[in-house]
């Protein structure tokens, strides 16, 4: 794999160019490693590097390099989601799927809950006087569909993520709860089927183990999931200093463009109370402008004709007629932003080690968990049953998340 680098302004020039995207479906640190190293074995690619906390993939492709739909491609295949946003209206649009994937969030979050506590209550039957009227029998059938919704639909991140892992052989954090969670799952069904098998354990099945595993890791996920968010919208904040559109004097006419197309050398036209949207020179007219979101100025400084002003600034009292002097990636506000952003997706030393640590660290627990369930079940004879749930324990308390995931969201937010 390319060595990472850690400031992209130091390598970026005329022979690449610099791609940013947004990440759907990213849950751990392990699954950034998974498309980061990915993207730096892809030809062409100068480096890549994939950040958790805004979810973001930043790569540098040489000129005649690989295409940003194959890229895209190989990033899908992994079991993620790249998004591309040019436009205003891909931003809001981005932003009202996000919306829809969080009520959807929730709304499995509380199913998930829901039945559980239904398929807890019905494997604790024998200590509950008020269902003590239920059989064991009608217990187990009637948690299988209850568990089934809970593993397959509200856990189905987990299981597409396990798929995902196996068509790219690796391992994340989804392997090992998939193969936990279906171990416990079609484990208790066989029971269901089979009862003579369970030994010493007659009638033990384990739904309530396979729910309650996807039911507290979701949980812990829509915690992460808030939290990712609002380090989302810190730099969305800056981002909404620029303005969103421009009117400019071309061939005698005025006409409103997205900022994004403003070119150097347009003549742009600003009303009272307008953002000014892009650097340049005043060639006509006199306004006061608040500059205090660029230098913490509270006083507006008045500006005439010939004076410099800035992109995301306020134009607060009369009418001006600007030359743009740079196009809005240039401006001293992008800049900045890209800046804060630079220090968001670099790694400290701590965050390095974490890396490394998560990219082996699946691999080895689900040796060790094989391992425990062989010592279990061969050398200390204990039932398959519960050789099996020493496994599952084993795979389910080792998920990686907060090996790596702490450092990252401290950085974002403290930035």
């Amino acid at each position: 794999m390319k060595d990472t680098i850690e400031k992209e302004s130091d390598i970026i020039d005329k022979d690449c160019r610099l791609i940013e995207l947004d990440i759907e479906g990213m849950d751990c640190p392990s699954c950034a490693m998974k498309i980061e190293r990915r993207l730096n074995k892809l030809d062409g690619i100068r480096f890549a590097k994939v950040d958790l906390g805004s979810e973001t993939a930043s790569f540098a492709v040489n000129n005649g390099g690989p295409d940003l739909a194959f890229i895209k491609s190989e990033i899908d295949k992994l079991g993620y989601k790249a998004i591309e946003q040019q436009s205003d209206e891909e931003e809001t649009a981005a932003e009202e799927e996000k919306l829809k994937a969080r009520y959807l969030f929730r709304k499995k979050i509380f199913t998930s809950i829901t039945l559980s506590v239904i398929i807890v209550l019905l494997g604790m039957k024998d200590h509950l006087d008020f269902l003590s009227f239920i059989s064991a029998d009608f217990a187990n059938w009637a948690a299988l569909p209850l568990s089934t919704i809970v593993v397959f639909w509200c856990g189905s991140k987990f299981m597409k993520g396990f798929l995902a892992d196996i068509r790219a052989r690796s391992a994340g954090m989804d392997s090992l709860i998939a193969i936990g969670t279906l171990s416990a799952y079609f484990y208790s069904i066989v029971i269901l089927l089979f009862p003579e098998i369970s030994g010493e354990h007659h009638h033990t099945v384990y739904f309530e183990s396979a729910a309650m595993i996807i039911t507290f890791i979701l949980l812990g996920n829509y915690l992460e999931f808030n939290l990712k968010n609002k380090t989302h919208y810190a730099i969305k904040a800056l981002t909404e200093l620029q303005a969103k559109k421009a009117v400019v004097l071309r061939n005698n006419e005025e006409l409103e463009i997205p900022v994004k197309k403003v070119k150097v050398g347009d003549i742009v036209l600003v009303k009272p109370g307008e953002r000014i949207p892009v650097d340049g020179k005043i060639i006509e007219g006199t306004s006061s402008i608040d500059e205090s979101m660029m230098t913490g100025e509270s006083l507006p400084l008045d500006k005439k004709t010939g004076d410099t002003v800035l992109g995301g600034t306020l134009n607060q009292n009369s009418y001006l007629k600007i030359t743009a002097e740079k196009a809005v990636n240039d401006s001293l506000l992008s800049k900045i932003i890209l800046m804060v952003k630079d220090a968001q997706r670099s790694k400290p030393k701590i965050q390095r080690i974490a890396d490394r640590v998560s990219q082996i660290f699946v691999p080895i627990v689900i040796v060790i968990a094989v391992v425990t369930f062989f010592v279990w079940f061969s050398y200390i004879g204990q039932s398959l049953s519960y050789s099996l749930l020493k496994s599952v324990a084993v795979l389910i308390i080792a998920c990686p998340c907060a090996l790596g995931l702490a450092t990252p969201i401290a950085i974002v937010l403290g930035v």
